[in-house]
């Protein structure tokens, strides 16, 4: 049995809450009406002429809508792509399902979906699913575009069937028996997508979280939420938040966080404030989820390979390294299945069997991976190396510092000036800043500028969007 048909087949939970997005909807949905509403919608796809095997892209701004379509193409055996048309040139889809208003330049139909897709149409006969194979395309991911340019990855039913599958194993009991969640990873991200997919094939509930913390919070209570997925960043933002206006009452029992690496002031900090228990996990849109850690740990520490994956660090001359010595990461699984397909092999189903992410890592005595930043950001100074990624931890430690971007610019005399873009919280002074910097830091890596930002540009993943960050040093 599919994730897709598992959804659906247990008449059990038919009442309980499906999902809810409190910036959406008023009242969670539940598993009977969600059946109901994807049958609607994927009567209404097939009207349109879009036929299971085809690809469709999602521009959709409500994420209610976003979570209903995909549900309904997954069950209709229609493959999906979330992301504005400008980033996806060369995928080829049959039409896009949006709820903006369409660009006159779009080379395919544009369907406008509205909150009547939901509703009963003239015809009340359930709608006849087709039966789905696993080696059909399922999804479409867009990497997180640190470069720029974002990269494609297809999986297919199994591929999809194998991450959601694999986050119980990798989290353990507390996240396999949490019957409620809340993500704040959005739709469009290979996060957001799976532990959607994964909170339902189970029977959970699935809770986007909100802009507004009391809105966030009544979700908490109102779905009895015990697990949190969330962005180092979006954590930093939660936990200044409940600092600020005296909240201390614990949101959750775990939270389980991803996307970059979490500095330990700001994980001391959060488990001591938001949650009873902190995960840290490393992934990538390619391979699913790769290295777990439940206890504290130093900057860069992702925690243990999970049981399915293998991670090898290999040198320039691309051969494994020792325990202990830094190089490229490469992940594989352990069983040699492919992970996912690229643009140039899914045409032929050859499939990917490693995957190299750009990353540096080590994995140390204790058989942890340990993140050292990204091959094409490496800071290099006289000999002496560091990343973006561990500055702007340091610097997110600093007295006063809510959040941190770091990019490089090289000078005239072809030198890496370091920038360092900062948000900062009520009470921070200079003189502190400074001082921290200047010794947690030193001399070879300190910002030569600093600019002072109301936000820092991330992306649907929340990793640093540095080329963002670049156009607004002035």
């Amino acid at each position: 049995m599919s994730f897709t048909s598992a959804i659906f087949s247990r008449p059990d939970i038919g009442d309980r809450p499906a999902f809810y997005f409190p910036d959406s909807q008023f009242d969670p949905i539940t598993f009977r009406a969600l059946d109901s509403i994807t049958q609607n919608v994927a009567r209404r796809i097939a009207q349109l002429g879009i036929l299971p095997n085809e690809l469709v892209a999602l521009d959709l701004s409500n994420e209610y809508l976003h979570a209903v379509l995909l549900v309904s193409c997954a069950r209709a055996g229609i493959a999906t792509v979330s992301g504005v048309p400008s980033s996806l040139a060369g995928i080829a889809v049959k039409a896009t399902f949006s709820d903006r208003q369409p660009m006159r330049t779009e080379l395919y139909p544009v369907h406008a979906v509205t909150q009547q897709w939901l509703s009963d149409s003239v015809d009340q006969s359930p709608y006849r699913f087709p039966q789905v194979s696993g080696d059909q395309l399922c999804r479409v991911m867009l990497t997180s575009g640190t470069t720029g340019t974002p990269k494609v990855s297809y999986l297919t039913y199994d591929m999809v069937q194998e991450r959601i599958d694999s986050y119980l194993p990798a989290f353990g009991q507390d996240f396999a028996g949490a019957t409620n969640v809340m993500c704040g990873m959005q739709l469009s991200s290979s996060l957001g997508f799976g532990f959607l997919f994964n909170a339902l094939a189970r029977g959970a509930s699935y809770c986007a979280d909100s802009k507004d913390f009391d809105q966030l919070s009544a979700a908490i209570k109102k779905l009895d939420i015990r697990v949190l997925i969330v962005s180092p960043a979006t954590l930093a933002e939660l936990l200044s938040y409940c600092e600020t206006h005296g909240r201390t009452t614990r949101l959750v029992e775990n939270i389980y966080t991803a996307g970059s690496l979490i500095g330990p002031e700001l994980e001391s900090r959060v488990r001591g404030v938001l949650c009873d228990k902190l995960v840290v996990f490393y992934g990538t849109t390619e391979t699913g989820v790769v290295a777990v850690r439940t206890s504290p740990g130093t900057l860069g520490d992702v925690g243990t390979i999970v049981a399915s994956k293998r991670v090898e660090i290999l040198g320039e001359d691309g051969k494994e390294k020792p325990q202990g010595q830094s190089g490229a990461i490469r992940i594989r699984n352990v069983d040699g299945s492919a992970s996912f397909y690229d643009q140039n092999g899914i045409q032929e189903r050859q499939g990917i069997d490693h995957f190299m992410p750009g990353d540096l890592g080590l994995i140390d005595s204790r058989h942890h991976l340990i993140m050292l930043g990204r091959q094409d950001s490496i800071i290099n100074a006289g000999g002496v190396k560091t990343s973006p990624e561990l500055l702007e931890q340091i610097i997110c430690s600093a007295p006063g510092v809510r959040d941190c971007g770091v990019i490089t610019r090289r000078d005239g005399m072809g030198i890496d000036r370091i920038v360092a873009f900062l948000v900062l919280r009520p009470g921070w002074a200079e003189g502190p800043f400074l001082t921290h910097c200047k010794e947690k830091i030193g001399h070879h890596f300190l910002p030569t500028k600093f600019v002072i930002l109301k936000s820092i540009a991330r992306n649907a993943n929340g990793k640093i969007d540095r080329q963002a960050l670049a156009r607004q040093e002035t």
